[in-house]
């Protein structure tokens, strides 16, 4: 059962039902975009007409968290602490929370920050009366991550690059042929790629969100209008096909598909939440693989939650496609299986296969012990 909520950011919460234990809540699993941010100042995101093609955003740094993205983030973590209270406990035992992140600074504070929302400490925990905070364990993979960050696979970058040459694509883009145009002109920039045009809106909604003025001819296509069009066309593209949707949402649906499958084998018997801290295309990929995307560019902290067997009262039901209204996890499984990435999809995007990587893991851990 998909449900919605609209709580300052989009929440969207997925529940799983198994058979058989009774509607007890056993997982929830969380991915989420970063909180505000300044801009770019590299990655292609500014322009050269831009009025802060200098400016490195002082106070925050340039793509930092700004304390609007701060703020944001952290009552996040204070919805999701309202929302799984009883679940969670009152105390931060890390067995109980796997906390991950990309490899950018802006999603490892949006991290810590929701950790904070979550876990105040309480009691035997509060080790300064005056701060009302608590070191907790969070982690993030390097080059390659499969899971938030997996274009850079080759099978990937080829089936990317042939959709954007693909007579469809390149129809749904005449539409805006106009538009494009006068976006070079207006930016200094051509546009001839999908990110172009997401790395565009992208640096008009962190200078929107900072509240600095923007240049005058932004007005009527932005922040509605044909730039956010174009940004929605890209996480489009990005999930084109079947091939797509697979290498993109499909590595986050594997990754919560087995944390549900461990928590229904007992392999993670202490395992109750689970932390994915990243970017909008990540929400925007899985929505799309999901078949539930609704053509609203995910905001800053929209987030996405899926519960193994919890039903959560009052609020907008959304049917998963080809599902009842509850929908048993093992046909979950069975209706995402050609989404869901092989071994082989795996091997592509960080270099080996899981069996290779997890003896490679092992093999570090024991170093580490000697």
């Amino acid at each position: 059962m998909l449900t919605t909520r609209i709580y300052r950011f989009l929440v969207i919460v997925s529940s799983v039902l198994i058979g058989g234990l009774g509607q007890q809540l056993r997982l929830v699993n969380i991915v989420f975009r970063h909180g505000d941010r300044a801009p770019l100042t590299a990655d292609g995101e500014t322009f050269p007409t831009s009025p802060y093609l200098t400016s490195n955003f002082p106070p925050y740094g340039p793509s930092q968290l700004t304390n609007k993205g701060r703020k944001r983030a952290y009552e996040l973590g204070i919805h999701i602490r309202n929302q799984y209270d009883q679940f969670l406990g009152d105390f931060y035992y890390p067995p109980h929370i796997i906390a991950r992140s990309s490899n950018t600074d802006r999603t490892k504070m949006s991290l810590q920050l929701v950790m904070a929302g979550i876990f105040p400490p309480v009691n035997d925990q509060k080790w300064n009366p005056k701060l009302n905070w608590q070191p907790v364990v969070v982690n993030y993979e390097t080059s390659p991550d499969p899971l938030l960050n997996p274009f850079n696979c080759t099978k990937y970058k080829e089936e990317l690059e042939m959709v954007e040459n693909s007579l469809d694509v390149q129809e749904e883009k005449l539409r805006y042929k106009d538009l494009l145009k006068n976006l070079t002109e207006w930016t200094g920039k051509s546009f001839t790629t999908g990110q172009d045009y997401e790395n565009l809106y992208s640096y008009l909604t962190a200078l929107y969100s900072m509240e600095l003025p923007l240049p005058n001819w932004t007005r009527g296509i932005f922040p509605e209008g044909g730039v956010k069009e174009l940004a929605l066309l890209n996480l489009r593209i990005k999930s084109y096909t079947q091939r797509l949707k697979t290498l993109n949402g499909g590595m986050i649906l594997r990754n919560f598909t087995g944390n549900m499958q461990n928590a229904i084998d007992e392999t993670e018997p202490n395992a109750k939440m689970v932390l994915l801290s990243g970017h909008d295309e990540n929400i925007a990929g899985l929505l799309i693989t999901l078949g539930v995307f609704e053509s609203d560019h995910p905001q800053y902290s929209s987030a996405i939650f899926m519960e193994l067997l919890g039903i959560p009262a009052e609020r907008t039901r959304i049917i998963i496609p080809g599902c009842n209204e509850l929908c048993p996890f093992k046909k979950f499984v069975q209706l995402y299986s050609q989404l869901i990435p092989s071994e082989e999809d795996m091997k592509c995007i960080i270099g080996k296969s899981l069996n290779e990587n997890h003896n490679e893991l092992s093999r570090r851990k024991r170093l580490r012990n000697i």
